[in-house]
């Protein structure tokens, strides 16, 4: 799915989470979540666990 990077880092400020932090909480491997992040997409299993890390819902985190 394709994500929005600006709201993905949004959320990760909002709760001060670097990317290694946000890697560790969702059980997204850094590689994986440094990847989605630098291509603009992730799959839809790493994107449930990332927002559910960040205690939002998918659809703030996508592009629509």
């Amino acid at each position: 799915m394709e994500i929005n990077k600006d709201a993905l880092l949004i959320k990760m400020a909002e709760r001060e989470f670097s990317r290694q932090k946000l890697a560790e909480v969702s059980g997204v491997t850094y590689a994986q979540l440094s990847e989605a992040m630098r291509r603009g997409r992730m799959t839809t299993e790493s994107l449930g666990r990332v927002a559910h890390a960040l205690g939002c819902e998918v659809k703030e985190l996508v592009e629509v």
